[in-house]
Protein backbone atom coordinates (compact mmCIF):
# COMPACT_ATOMS: atom_id res chain seq x y z
CA UNK A 1 0.00 0.00 0.00
CA UNK A 2 3.21 2.18 0.84
CA UNK A 3 4.36 2.60 -2.52
CA UNK A 4 0.92 2.93 -4.31
CA UNK A 5 1.29 6.40 -4.33
CA UNK A 6 -1.88 8.79 -3.90
CA UNK A 7 -4.19 5.80 -6.01
CA UNK A 8 -7.55 4.80 -4.04
CA UNK A 9 -6.51 0.89 -2.73
CA UNK A 10 -8.43 -1.64 -1.35
CA UNK A 11 -7.31 -5.39 -0.32
CA UNK A 12 -8.57 -7.84 1.02
CA UNK A 13 -5.69 -9.81 3.69
CA UNK A 14 -7.77 -12.17 4.67
CA UNK A 15 -8.72 -13.46 1.19
CA UNK A 16 -5.24 -12.82 -0.25
CA UNK A 17 -3.76 -14.83 2.53
CA UNK A 18 -7.00 -18.00 2.20
CA UNK A 19 -5.70 -18.44 -1.55
CA UNK A 20 -2.05 -18.65 -0.33
CA UNK A 21 -2.62 -20.81 2.68
CA UNK A 22 -4.53 -23.34 0.56
CA UNK A 23 -1.36 -23.22 -1.67
CA UNK A 24 1.04 -23.67 0.97
CA UNK A 25 -0.81 -26.39 2.20
CA UNK A 26 0.41 -28.28 -0.99
CA UNK A 27 3.89 -26.89 -1.31
CA UNK A 28 7.10 -28.63 -0.33
CA UNK A 29 11.04 -27.94 0.01
CA UNK A 30 12.56 -24.62 -0.95
CA UNK A 31 8.92 -23.26 -2.23
CA UNK A 32 7.50 -23.90 1.35
CA UNK A 33 10.47 -22.40 3.51
CA UNK A 34 9.94 -19.30 1.15
CA UNK A 35 5.85 -18.93 1.52
CA UNK A 36 6.28 -19.74 5.36
CA UNK A 37 9.09 -17.05 5.79
CA UNK A 38 7.40 -14.32 3.54
CA UNK A 39 3.89 -15.13 5.12
CA UNK A 40 4.93 -14.78 8.72
CA UNK A 41 3.51 -18.68 9.36
CA UNK A 42 5.03 -19.33 13.32
CA UNK A 43 3.13 -22.48 13.38
CA UNK A 44 3.50 -26.47 11.48
CA UNK A 45 1.25 -26.43 8.59
CA UNK A 46 -1.18 -28.56 10.11
CA UNK A 47 -2.05 -25.63 12.76
CA UNK A 48 -1.82 -23.29 9.78
CA UNK A 49 -4.85 -25.29 8.34
CA UNK A 50 -6.64 -25.63 11.91
CA UNK A 51 -6.11 -22.10 12.32
CA UNK A 52 -8.48 -21.16 8.96
CA UNK A 53 -10.44 -23.84 10.11
CA UNK A 54 -11.42 -21.88 13.25
CA UNK A 55 -11.72 -18.71 11.20
CA UNK A 56 -14.30 -20.04 8.82
CA UNK A 57 -16.18 -21.40 11.76
CA UNK A 58 -16.04 -18.84 13.47
CA UNK A 59 -17.41 -16.34 10.49
CA UNK A 60 -20.09 -19.11 9.56
CA UNK A 61 -21.80 -18.25 13.23
CA UNK A 62 -25.28 -16.62 12.28
CA UNK A 63 -25.49 -13.04 13.11
CA UNK A 64 -28.34 -11.21 12.11
CA UNK A 65 -26.90 -7.70 12.01
CA UNK A 66 -24.42 -8.37 9.72
CA UNK A 67 -23.66 -10.15 6.74
CA UNK A 68 -20.21 -12.36 6.33
CA UNK A 69 -20.24 -14.63 3.65
CA UNK A 70 -16.70 -16.37 2.83
CA UNK A 71 -16.28 -19.29 0.13
CA UNK A 72 -13.33 -21.74 -1.12
CA UNK A 73 -12.79 -23.54 -4.01
CA UNK A 74 -10.78 -25.63 -6.33
CA UNK A 75 -11.60 -25.69 -9.67
CA UNK A 76 -9.59 -28.65 -11.72
CA UNK A 77 -9.25 -29.82 -14.70
CA UNK A 78 -11.09 -33.20 -15.05
CA UNK A 79 -7.74 -35.36 -16.74
CA UNK A 80 -5.86 -33.50 -13.91
CA UNK A 81 -5.68 -35.83 -10.84
CA UNK A 82 -4.85 -34.04 -6.96
CA UNK A 83 -3.68 -36.15 -4.15
CA UNK A 84 -6.19 -38.06 -1.76
CA UNK A 85 -3.90 -36.42 1.47
CA UNK A 86 -4.47 -32.80 -0.59
CA UNK A 87 -7.90 -32.86 -1.77
CA UNK A 88 -8.59 -34.10 2.20
CA UNK A 89 -6.77 -30.87 3.60
CA UNK A 90 -8.56 -28.07 1.14
CA UNK A 91 -12.21 -29.42 2.25
CA UNK A 92 -12.01 -30.40 5.96
CA UNK A 93 -10.01 -27.56 6.64
CA UNK A 94 -10.69 -24.84 4.34
CA UNK A 95 -13.95 -25.75 2.98
CA UNK A 96 -12.79 -25.95 -0.55
CA UNK A 97 -14.22 -28.72 -2.90
CA UNK A 98 -12.86 -29.38 -5.88
CA UNK A 99 -15.18 -28.70 -9.17
CA UNK A 100 -14.35 -30.92 -12.10
CA UNK A 101 -13.90 -28.70 -15.29
CA UNK A 102 -12.77 -29.45 -18.74
CA UNK A 103 -10.24 -26.61 -18.84
CA UNK A 104 -7.81 -27.98 -20.95
CA UNK A 105 -9.83 -28.49 -24.10
CA UNK A 106 -12.19 -25.11 -23.21
CA UNK A 107 -9.62 -22.57 -20.90
CA UNK A 108 -11.73 -19.62 -22.03
CA UNK A 109 -15.15 -20.70 -21.75
CA UNK A 110 -13.55 -21.93 -18.10
CA UNK A 111 -12.14 -19.18 -16.79
CA UNK A 112 -15.79 -17.12 -18.10
CA UNK A 113 -17.44 -20.15 -15.44
CA UNK A 114 -15.43 -19.22 -13.05
CA UNK A 115 -15.42 -15.74 -13.19
CA UNK A 116 -19.42 -15.78 -13.13
CA UNK A 117 -19.20 -18.01 -9.93
CA UNK A 118 -17.25 -15.62 -8.34
CA UNK A 119 -19.25 -12.34 -9.38
CA UNK A 120 -22.65 -14.62 -7.87
CA UNK A 121 -20.43 -15.07 -4.16
CA UNK A 122 -19.36 -11.22 -3.80
CA UNK A 123 -23.11 -10.13 -4.87
CA UNK A 124 -22.40 -8.89 -8.62
CA UNK A 125 -19.37 -6.66 -7.27
CA UNK A 126 -15.92 -8.83 -8.76
CA UNK A 127 -16.96 -9.45 -11.97
CA UNK A 128 -13.45 -10.15 -14.04
CA UNK A 129 -11.30 -11.87 -11.43
CA UNK A 130 -9.46 -13.78 -14.22
CA UNK A 131 -8.66 -11.53 -16.97
CA UNK A 132 -8.41 -12.85 -20.38
CA UNK A 133 -5.84 -15.00 -21.59
CA UNK A 134 -5.24 -16.00 -17.39
CA UNK A 135 -6.88 -19.39 -18.28
CA UNK A 136 -4.99 -21.52 -20.77
CA UNK A 137 -4.24 -25.37 -21.57
CA UNK A 138 -1.78 -26.22 -19.17
CA UNK A 139 -3.94 -24.54 -16.63
CA UNK A 140 -3.89 -27.67 -13.75
CA UNK A 141 -6.51 -25.90 -11.18
CA UNK A 142 -7.68 -22.66 -9.71
CA UNK A 143 -7.67 -22.18 -6.30
CA UNK A 144 -10.23 -18.94 -5.34
CA UNK A 145 -11.38 -17.11 -2.60
CA UNK A 146 -14.25 -15.09 -2.21
CA UNK A 147 -15.10 -12.90 0.69
CA UNK A 148 -18.78 -10.72 1.06
CA UNK A 149 -19.09 -8.28 4.20
CA UNK A 150 -22.04 -5.95 4.98
CA UNK A 151 -22.86 -4.16 7.96
CA UNK A 152 -24.96 -1.14 9.22
CA UNK A 153 -23.56 1.10 11.51
CA UNK A 154 -24.00 0.99 14.79
CA UNK A 155 -24.59 4.75 14.90
CA UNK A 156 -25.20 5.89 11.16
CA UNK A 157 -24.66 8.94 9.12
CA UNK A 158 -27.64 11.33 8.68
CA UNK A 159 -28.35 11.66 4.91
CA UNK A 160 -29.73 15.07 4.84
CA UNK A 161 -26.06 15.97 6.38
CA UNK A 162 -24.46 15.02 3.21
CA UNK A 163 -22.96 17.67 1.55
CA UNK A 164 -20.19 18.45 -1.53
CA UNK A 165 -17.30 19.31 0.45
CA UNK A 166 -13.63 20.61 -0.57
CA UNK A 167 -11.52 17.21 0.13
CA UNK A 168 -7.99 18.17 1.54
CA UNK A 169 -5.63 21.12 0.05
CA UNK A 170 -7.81 21.41 -3.46
CA UNK A 171 -9.51 24.15 -5.14
CA UNK A 172 -11.01 21.62 -7.46
CA UNK A 173 -12.18 18.38 -6.02
CA UNK A 174 -15.04 17.69 -3.44
CA UNK A 175 -16.48 14.96 -1.72
CA UNK A 176 -19.51 13.81 -0.51
CA UNK A 177 -18.94 13.98 3.38
CA UNK A 178 -21.33 12.76 5.93
CA UNK A 179 -21.84 13.82 9.36
CA UNK A 180 -23.28 12.28 12.17
CA UNK A 181 -26.53 13.87 14.01
CA UNK A 182 -25.49 17.00 16.47
CA UNK A 183 -25.20 16.30 20.06
CA UNK A 184 -22.14 13.09 18.90
CA UNK A 185 -22.03 9.81 20.00
CA UNK A 186 -19.66 7.62 22.26
CA UNK A 187 -17.32 6.05 20.08
CA UNK A 188 -14.05 5.11 20.98
CA UNK A 189 -10.68 7.54 19.90
CA UNK A 190 -6.83 7.98 20.15
CA UNK A 191 -4.35 9.73 19.10
CA UNK A 192 -1.70 7.91 18.36
CA UNK A 193 2.29 9.78 19.11
CA UNK A 194 3.85 6.88 16.76
CA UNK A 195 1.61 7.36 13.78
CA UNK A 196 0.94 11.13 14.33
CA UNK A 197 -2.34 9.95 13.53
CA UNK A 198 -6.22 9.97 15.12
CA UNK A 199 -7.99 6.87 14.71
CA UNK A 200 -11.59 6.68 15.48
CA UNK A 201 -13.26 3.07 15.58
CA UNK A 202 -16.91 2.80 14.20
CA UNK A 203 -18.64 -0.47 15.16
CA UNK A 204 -21.86 -2.16 13.12
CA UNK A 205 -24.64 -2.82 14.46
CA UNK A 206 -24.63 -5.39 17.37
CA UNK A 207 -21.62 -6.75 15.94
CA UNK A 208 -17.63 -7.61 16.73
CA UNK A 209 -16.91 -6.21 14.09
CA UNK A 210 -15.95 -2.54 13.22
CA UNK A 211 -13.99 -0.02 11.07
CA UNK A 212 -11.26 1.96 12.18
CA UNK A 213 -10.67 5.27 10.47
CA UNK A 214 -7.03 6.40 10.69
CA UNK A 215 -6.51 10.68 9.70
CA UNK A 216 -2.63 11.67 9.93
CA UNK A 217 -2.23 15.31 11.11
CA UNK A 218 -2.46 18.03 8.53
CA UNK A 219 1.88 17.55 7.18
CA UNK A 220 1.97 13.52 7.25
CA UNK A 221 1.55 11.25 4.39
CA UNK A 222 -0.23 8.23 4.43
CA UNK A 223 2.77 6.52 3.48
CA UNK A 224 4.71 7.64 6.77
CA UNK A 225 1.43 5.80 8.77
CA UNK A 226 0.96 2.62 6.37
CA UNK A 227 4.53 1.80 7.24
CA UNK A 228 4.15 2.14 10.99
CA UNK A 229 1.00 1.05 11.31
CA UNK A 230 0.29 -2.82 13.28
CA UNK A 231 -3.41 -2.96 12.00
CA UNK A 232 -4.02 -4.40 15.48
CA UNK A 233 -6.81 -1.64 17.32
CA UNK A 234 -5.76 -3.29 20.55
CA UNK A 235 -2.42 -1.68 20.81
CA UNK A 236 -3.47 1.77 19.84
CA UNK A 237 -4.93 2.59 23.17
CA UNK A 238 -8.56 3.54 22.05
CA UNK A 239 -10.43 5.28 25.05
CA UNK A 240 -14.54 6.25 24.88
CA UNK A 241 -15.49 9.57 24.49
CA UNK A 242 -17.97 11.72 22.76
CA UNK A 243 -17.76 12.68 18.95
CA UNK A 244 -18.80 13.61 15.99
CA UNK A 245 -17.34 12.34 12.97
CA UNK A 246 -17.33 13.85 9.72
CA UNK A 247 -15.76 11.41 6.97
CA UNK A 248 -16.22 10.88 2.80
CA UNK A 249 -19.10 9.11 1.34
CA UNK A 250 -17.29 6.90 -1.40
CA UNK A 251 -17.03 3.61 -3.37
CA UNK A 252 -13.19 2.06 -4.31
CA UNK A 253 -13.03 -0.85 -6.91
CA UNK A 254 -9.65 -2.01 -7.49
CA UNK A 255 -7.80 -5.10 -8.88
CA UNK A 256 -4.37 -5.58 -7.83
CA UNK A 257 -1.56 -7.84 -9.18
CA UNK A 258 -0.07 -9.75 -6.74
CA UNK A 259 2.90 -11.64 -7.90
CA UNK A 260 5.45 -9.47 -8.52
CA UNK A 261 4.48 -7.86 -4.90
CA UNK A 262 4.69 -11.55 -3.73
CA UNK A 263 7.92 -12.50 -5.51
CA UNK A 264 9.40 -8.98 -3.78
CA UNK A 265 8.60 -11.11 -0.49
CA UNK A 266 10.73 -13.71 -0.90
CA UNK A 267 8.08 -15.80 -2.85
CA UNK A 268 10.33 -16.67 -5.53
CA UNK A 269 10.42 -19.89 -6.56
CA UNK A 270 6.59 -20.71 -7.02
CA UNK A 271 6.49 -18.78 -9.94
CA UNK A 272 9.24 -20.17 -11.76
CA UNK A 273 8.60 -23.18 -14.20
CA UNK A 274 10.46 -26.37 -13.13
CA UNK A 275 11.57 -24.89 -9.81
CA UNK A 276 8.68 -24.84 -7.96
CA UNK A 277 7.42 -27.44 -5.57
CA UNK A 278 4.15 -28.16 -5.67
CA UNK A 279 4.37 -32.08 -4.75
CA UNK A 280 2.26 -31.58 -1.67
CA UNK A 281 -0.85 -31.04 -4.58
CA UNK A 282 0.27 -33.76 -7.66
CA UNK A 283 3.12 -36.02 -7.53
CA UNK A 284 5.56 -35.16 -10.12
CA UNK A 285 3.36 -32.64 -11.93
CA UNK A 286 5.74 -30.31 -12.23
CA UNK A 287 3.05 -27.66 -11.03
CA UNK A 288 3.70 -23.96 -10.65
CA UNK A 289 2.04 -21.06 -10.52
CA UNK A 290 1.46 -18.58 -13.47
CA UNK A 291 -0.07 -15.53 -11.32
CA UNK A 292 -1.98 -14.48 -8.18
CA UNK A 293 -5.24 -12.41 -8.93
CA UNK A 294 -7.26 -10.16 -6.24
CA UNK A 295 -10.10 -8.11 -7.04
CA UNK A 296 -11.83 -6.18 -3.76
CA UNK A 297 -14.54 -3.21 -3.68
CA UNK A 298 -16.24 -1.37 -1.00
CA UNK A 299 -19.23 0.90 -0.50
CA UNK A 300 -18.69 3.12 2.62
CA UNK A 301 -22.20 5.16 3.00
CA UNK A 302 -24.56 6.73 5.51
CA UNK A 303 -26.34 3.34 6.54
CA UNK A 304 -23.54 1.48 6.57
CA UNK A 305 -20.57 -0.66 4.45
CA UNK A 306 -20.57 -3.31 1.48
CA UNK A 307 -17.27 -4.69 0.83
CA UNK A 308 -16.74 -8.09 -1.28
CA UNK A 309 -13.10 -9.35 -2.63
CA UNK A 310 -11.71 -12.18 -4.24
CA UNK A 311 -8.60 -13.99 -4.88
CA UNK A 312 -7.10 -16.34 -7.27
CA UNK A 313 -4.20 -18.59 -8.14
CA UNK A 314 -3.70 -19.91 -10.98
CA UNK A 315 -1.56 -22.97 -11.14
CA UNK A 316 0.25 -24.62 -14.03
CA UNK A 317 1.31 -28.43 -15.22
CA UNK A 318 4.40 -29.20 -17.49
CA UNK A 319 3.29 -31.13 -20.16
CA UNK A 320 4.95 -34.52 -19.83
CA UNK A 321 6.83 -34.02 -23.23
CA UNK A 322 8.33 -30.56 -21.87
CA UNK A 323 6.97 -27.23 -24.13
CA UNK A 324 7.90 -27.64 -27.75
CA UNK A 325 10.22 -24.44 -27.89
CA UNK A 326 8.95 -22.11 -30.52
CA UNK A 327 10.29 -21.25 -33.32
CA UNK A 328 12.27 -18.04 -33.37
CA UNK A 329 11.32 -15.21 -36.21
CA UNK A 330 13.54 -12.37 -35.34
CA UNK A 331 12.96 -9.33 -37.95
CA UNK A 332 16.13 -7.37 -37.02
CA UNK A 333 17.24 -6.39 -40.72
CA UNK A 334 15.50 -4.96 -43.55
CA UNK A 335 11.95 -6.71 -44.48
CA UNK A 336 9.01 -5.86 -47.21
CA UNK A 337 6.05 -6.00 -46.13
CA UNK A 338 2.12 -6.13 -47.19
CA UNK A 339 -1.60 -6.05 -46.14
CA UNK A 340 -3.79 -8.28 -47.82
CA UNK A 341 -7.74 -9.16 -47.77
CA UNK A 342 -7.07 -12.82 -47.33
CA UNK A 343 -11.42 -12.86 -48.12
CA UNK A 344 -11.27 -11.05 -51.45
CA UNK A 345 -7.68 -11.67 -52.66
CA UNK A 346 -7.03 -7.54 -52.94
CA UNK A 347 -3.54 -6.39 -51.99
CA UNK A 348 -4.22 -3.23 -49.84
CA UNK A 349 -0.93 -2.38 -48.98
CA UNK A 350 2.87 -3.16 -49.10
CA UNK A 351 6.26 -1.50 -49.10
CA UNK A 352 9.33 -2.14 -47.18
CA UNK A 353 11.14 -1.27 -43.92
CA UNK A 354 15.12 -0.49 -44.16
CA UNK A 355 15.29 0.96 -40.23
Amino acid sequence: MAESGKANIILSPFSISAALAMTYAGAKGKTRSQMHRALRYNAPICNVDRGYKGLLEAFSATNHNHTLIVANRLFVDRRFRILKRYGYVTKHYYKAPAFRLPIQRYPEPCRRYINYLVKRRTNYKITNLLPPGSVFTDTALVLVNAITFKGIWQYEFTEGYTKKKRFFKSATRFVDMMKMACGGKKLRYAYVRSLRSQVVELPYYKSKIAMYVVLPRRNVRLSYVERRFSWDPTKLGLKSRMMEVSMPRFTVKKATPLTRLLKALGIKDLFVEGRANLRGIARGAGLWVLDVFHQAYVNVHETGTEASAATAVAVCKVPLRGRAKPFQFVANRPILFFIWDRETGVLLFNGRFTG
